[in-house]
């Protein structure tokens, strides 16, 4: 059995999802899990100072309830990380996203130490099929930004983002120079930024591209492997004529929040987490 989750945000906004989430994996603490797939943007460097996420950093709140609140907040990201390194899950992996890029390098600085690995895509099989996972940043260049730049220009910019909190102008300035940033350039980095919610229209023709033909070309996958991504923040699965799956594992922000993805036996399921038995 494998279970994908993913676009958990924590570090931006509460709304209780903390709380459900460690609950989630008191669920799949289980050996009868082949494989947890962290399928990115489980924490959010992008809206939070990342000593905000794991420790009380920077400047103590000025209002002793909010600092109550953030000291709640990083209390529970804590339990939250422990509880991902005890898991009793035969393997755990992490597909960063682009809100938690920086993940990616801090695995790469601590290879032998790193809880679990961490990848930019994955792949697995189950019951003889093969999956292909990807957070879906990917499909995002592909499918609405490829003629402003590259998936290397768009990770670069992933990680600094996970630095320069709602300093996207600035960015583009120190990134290409003022006089070479084009309007639409910046309104595509402003964009990157605005909840999937907020950005309807992209979100469909990224869906479109994840269930073409030709998404294998662009994305390295066998094309008769079944397609796992989170990123848009729309859950569901489709099973295609070849017989593959395409699936989205949603996201726990906002109000229709708790989405997984399970795959067993062959069946991919799109599933909304209600304190149920995950196995």
């Amino acid at each position: 059995m494998i279970v994908a989750v993913s676009d958990v945000h924590l570090g931006h906004k509460d709304e209780g999802k903390q709380e459900r989430f460690l609950e989630f994996l008191d669920r799949c603490d289980t050996g009868e899990i082949d494989h947890l797939v962290l399928l990115g943007d489980i924490f959010d460097f992008w809206r939070r100072s990342n000593g905000l996420i794991f420790f009380c950093g920077g400047r103590k709140k000025e209002d002793p309830q909010e600092q109550a609140t953030v000291e709640r907040l990083v209390n529970t990201n804590c339990k939250i990380l422990a509880k991902l390194s005890g898991l009793q899950v035969k393997n755990l992996h992490y597909v960063v996203g682009n809100h938690d890029y920086y993940i990616h390098r801090l695995q790469k600085r601590n290879p032998a130490t790193y809880p679990f690995p961490v990848s930019k895509t994955l792949r697995l099989e189950d019951d003889g099929k093969g999956y292909f996972f990807t957070h879906g940043y990917d499909m995002d260049v592909y499918a609405t930004m490829e003629s402003l730049m590259s998936i290397d220009q768009y990770e670069t910019l992933s990680e600094s983002l996970c630095f320069l909190t709602d300093k996207s102008g600035w960015l583009a300035d120190r990134l290409w120079g003022v006089s070479e940033v084009i309007e639409d350039l910046k309104y595509r980095i402003r964009s990157m930024q605005k909840p999937p919610a907020e950005r309807e229209t992209e979100m469909d023709l990224i869906t479109r591209f994840a269930q073409s033909r030709a998404a294998h070309l662009f994305l390295g996958m066998h094309p008769m492997d079944s397609l796992i991504y989170g990123h848009t923040h729309v859950p569901g699965c489709k099973k295609m004529d070849c017989g593959a799956y395409v699936a989205n594992t949603g996201c726990w922000s906002g109000s229709d929040q708790g989405w997984y993805v399970r795959i067993s036996e062959g069946t991919v399921e799109a599933l909304n987490f209600k304190g149920e038995n995950v196995v």
